[in-house]
C-alpha cells in the first residue's frame, strides 16, 4: 500500500510533497521466506523570490526480509522443488529463517537554487546519509555443520549404498527435520553443552554482519546558458566511514560465546594468542547484543572538480568535460588481532593512508542528417581510485593491502538513430576496455577448517557488442516494438591471485590465475524482446512480451584457474569438473499485463494493473548461481577421481508463474 500527496507552490511560497508505503509478505514463493518494509518520504521547499529557493528532502525505507541459497542441482532434484531454500527450519511448529537482513538508510538533503540571472544558475546541496545494513547466519563450534545441504549429508557423499539410499529417501520424502535446519537439535546441543560445561563456547549460534556506511557530501553545479552553447561546472566533496563489525544475534539456548577463532584454535594449541580476536580483551565472554570477531573501518575522503561545454548547432551538437578526482582513504581497527600480530600485520589502530588523484575527460558529437536521423559517438577516457573494499586482502582482521592500483577505463560507443511517422528506432555499438582492476572472492575451506579471503589483481576486463531498439505503430490500436542486445564480457588477461587463511595457518600465498577468455559473470549477454501494445481509446492498456536471454554464464571460482590447481587437472575428466566455466542454458519467458484507468468526477481517477510474468511457467532456466572454490583432494594433494563431483556449481531458478495486481486511486 502506497499514499502520494502534494499541496503545490502556495501563495506564501511553500511547497511540501511526502509519500508513505508498506509492503509485507508473511510467506513468499521462496520456501521459508517472508518480507516487511515501510518507506517514507518528505519534502519542503521555500520560495523566497524569483532568485533563491531552498528545500529539504528525506528519505528512508527500514525493511526485513530473508534470503535465499543458491543449492547444487542433486538438492533441487531431492527436493523437487526450485524454490527450496535451506536457510529455515521449524522452530516449535513456527518457521524459522536463520538468513535475515535488516536495513534502513535515513537520508537528508538541503539544497539551495539560486537563479543568477535568465541565463545563469548554480544549484548547490548538502546531504547526509546513514545506511544501517547487517545479515544474519548460523555459526556453530567444534560441532556438525548445520545446513541440511552441507555435501557431506547429501546421498552422492555416503560411503555405501545403503546410507546413499537412506539419504536420498528421506530427502524425497520431505522429512524437514533433515532437509530444513533442525532447531530443536541445535537448542538441545546448547542445553546439554550448558550442563556439562556452563562457562565454555556455545555449540551453536546466530551471528549478525554489519555493514554500515556514513555519509556526508556537498555538491555545488553552475551553469551558464548562451545561444549556442552551454557551460557547465561543478564540485563535490564527500566523507565516508564504512563500519564494519559482528554482533551476537542469538545464542540459541546457550549461556556465552568466547571471542576466540575456533579454527586458528584447532591448528595453534601451543600458542593461545593467535586465536584470540582481539588481544586487548583476551577470553572475553560475548552475550547477545556484544560485537566479537572483528571490527574495523574504512574511512575514504573524496573531492572532484568537473567542466563541461556542450555546443549547439543546425547541424551539429558537440559537448566535452574533464574532470578531476582525489581519494584518501585507510583502514581503522578497533581489535587486535592474535593472527595479525603473529605474522607482523597490523590490525589495530589507523592504517596506511592511501592517497590517488584521477583525471578523466569524455566528449562527444551528433550529427543530424535532417530531421528523421541521427549519427552521434561518445567517448570516455578515465582513471579510477581502488575500489577500498577490493584493496586489502584480508580486511576483517589486518591492513595488508595489494599493491595500489588505479583502474584506466577506455570507453566509447556509436549510434544511429531515426525518427518517421509510425515508427522509431536506434542501433548501437558500444566498447569498454577496464584494466588493472581487482575484485575479492571469499570462501570455506574444509580441508584446512578455515574462511578463505582471495584478491584478484591486475585484471582486465573488455566488454562490446551491440544494442537494437524499434518500435512500429501498426494501426490506430497496436504498436510493436523490439529490443535487443548481443555482447561479450570476458576477462582479457591473466591475474595474480592472493590467498589469505583467516586463521593463521599458512601466510599469504601468490599465484598465477588464468582468468584470459573467462566470462564476466553479470547476466545473459545476448537478450531480446518482442511487445506486442494494445491502446483502446476506453483507457484500456494490454502488452504481451516475449522474452529471450542466453549467453549467460556463472560466475567462476579463482583457486579452482591457478597455476598450481590447473596442474593437477591431468584428464580431460578433471578438467571438465574443475577447470571449465558453466555456459547456462538459454530459454523463453512470456510476460504479460492489461490495465484500465477509470475517470471519475472532479478529477478523481482509478488505475487498475493486473501483471503476469513467465505465463508458461518455465522452472528449467536457471538464472546464476556460482562455481564452488574447493576442491576434492587427497593426502598427497591430488584430485580425487572416485568423485569429481563432490563440490558440484550451485544455481538459482527463475521463478514460475507470477502475478501481480495493483490499483490506484488519485483525488
Amino acid at each position: 500500500g502506497a499514499y502520494t500527496f502534494a499541496t503545490g507552490l502556495n501563495r506564501k511560497g511553500w511547497a511540501f510533497a511526502g509519500s508513505v508505503v508498506a509492503r509485507w509478505a508473511d510467506k513468499g514463493i521462496v520456501e521459508g521466506s517472508f518480507y516487511n518494509s515501510a518507506g517514507y518520504f518528505l519534502s519542503a521547499e521555500k520560495v523566497f523570490n524569483k532568485q533563491h529557493s531552498l528545500s529539504l528532502v528525506t528519505f528512508g525505507a527500514p525493511t526485513q526480509s530473508t534470503q535465499q541459497a543458491a543449492v547444487t542441482q542433486e538438492v533441487y532434484d531431492l527436493t523437487g522443488s526450485i524454490y527450496y531454500n535451506p536457510y529455515w527450519g521449524y522452530q516449535n511448529g513456527k518457521i524459522r529463517n536463520s538468513r535475515i537482513v535488516k536495513s534502513f538508510d535515513p537520508t537528508v538533503i538541503l539544497s539551495h537554487d539560486f537563479k543568477i540571472d535568465d541565463n545563469k544558475r548554480l544549484r548547490s546541496g548538502l546531504a547526509y546519509h546513514y545506511s544501517m545494513y547487517s545479515n544474519s547466519a548460523l555459526s556453530y563450534y567444534n560441532s556438525p555443520n548445520p545446513a541440511p545441504d552441507y555435501y557431506n549429508w547429501m546421498p552422492s557423499n555416503q560411503q555405501n549404498k545403503v546410507d546413499a539410499s537412506t539419504v536420498d529417501h528421506i530427502f524425497r520424502t520431505g522429512d524437514v527435520n533433515t532437509t530444513q535446519i533442525n532447531w530443536t537439535r541445535i537448542y538441545k546441543a546448547n542445553i546439554d553443552n550448558n550442563l556439562l560445561y556452563p562457562n565454555a563456547t556455545a555449540k551453536y549460534a546466530i551471528e549478525r554482519r554489519h555493514n554500515d556506511l556514513e555519509e556526508l557530501s556537498f555538491t555545488s553545479v553552475y551553469t551558464q546558458q548562451s545561444e549556442a552553447s552551454k557551460f557547465t561546472g561543478g564540485v563535490e566533496a564527500k566523507m565516508a566511514t564504512g563500519k564494519h563489525y559482528k554482533t551476537m544475534d542469538d545464542l540459541l539456548g546457550a549461556n556465552q560465546w568466547i571471542d576466540r577463532d575456533q579454527f586458528a584454535e584447532q591448528d595453534y594449541p601451543g600458542d593461545p594468542s593467535v586465536a584470540q580476536n582481539d588481544l586487548n580483551n583476551p577470553n572475553r565472554v560475548i552475550h547477545v547484543g556484544d560485537i566479537y570477531g572483528y571490527h574495523y573501518d574504512l574511512n575514504v575522503k573524496y573531492a572532484s572538480a568537473f567542466i563541461q561545454n556542450e555546443w549547439t548547432y543546425s547541424q551539429f551538437d558537440m559537448y566535452c568535460a574533464a574532470k578531476v578526482t582525489g581519494t584518501q582513504f585507510y583502514r581503522y581497527g578497533y581489535m587486535l588481532n592474535g593472527r595479525a600480530e603473529a605474522v607482523g600485520a597490523q590490525s589495530y589502530g589507523k592504517g596506511k593512508v592511501w592517497y590517488t588523484t584521477n583525471p578523466s575527460i569524455k566528449a562527444g558529437i551528433t550529427y543530424k542528417v535532417d530531421g528523421h536521423n541521427r549519427i552521434y559517438f561518445n567517448g570516455l577516457a578515465e582513471q579510477r581510485a581502488p575500489q577500498v573494499d577490493n584493496s586489502y586482502v584480508s580486511v576483517r582482521i589486518k591492513d595488508t593491502s595489494v599493491p595500489m592500483e588505479n583502474e584506466q577505463i577506455l570507453s566509447g560507443d556509436m549510434n544511429y538513430s531515426f525518427i518517421y511517422p509510425g515508427v522509431r528506432g536506434r542501433i548501437s555499438g558500444f566498447y569498454t576496455k577496464v584494466s588493472h582492476s581487482s575484485d575479492l572472492y571469499g570462501y570455506y575451506d574444509d580441508v584446512n577448517n578455515t574462511f578463505v579471503n582471495f584478491m584478484l589483481s591486475g585484471l582486465s576486463k573488455q566488454y562490446q557488442g551491440i544494442e537494437l531498439g524499434l518500435s512500429v505503430k501498426l494501426n490506430q490500436n497496436f504498436t510493436l516494438s523490439m529490443a535487443g542486445t548481443y555482447a561479450d564480457y570476458k576477462y582479457t588477461s591473466n591475474s595474480i591471485g592472493t590467498k589469505n587463511y583467516e586463521n593463521g595457518k599458512f601466510g599469504d600465498s601468490q599465484d598465477t590465475v588464468f582468468t584470459n577468455g573467462l566470462k564476466i559473470a553479470s547476466g545473459p549477454q545476448m537478450a531480446g524482446n518482442v511487445t506486442l501494445h494494445y491502446f483502446h481509446p476506453k483507457m484500456w492498456f494490454v502488452d504481451v512480451t516475449l522474452n529471450y536471454f542466453d549467453n549467460n554464464y556463472l560466475d567462476f571460482a579463482p583457486t579452482r584457474f591457478t597455476k598450481t590447481n590447473m596442474a593437477l587437472y591431468t584428464t580431460d575428466a578433471i578438467k571438465q569438473a574443475y577447470g571449465t566455466q558453466e555456459k547456462l542454458q538459454g530459454g523463453y519467458l512470456l510476460d504479460a499485463s492489461i490495465g484500465k484507468v477509470i475517470y471519475l468526477s472532479k478529477k478523481r481517477s482509478i488505475n487498475i494493473n493486473l501483471s503476469a510474468s513467465n505465463i508458461l511457467n518455465n522452472t528449467k532456466m536457471v538464472t546464476g548461481g556460482y562455481q564452488q572454490a574447493r576442491l576434492n583432494l587427497t593426502s598427497s594433494n591430488t584430485i580425487e577421481t572416485s568423485n569429481l563431483n563432490m563440490f558440484p556449481n550451485k544455481y538459482y531458478y527463475a521463478w514460475g508463474l507470477n502475478m501481480f495486481l495493483n490499483i490506484g486511486y488519485k483525488f
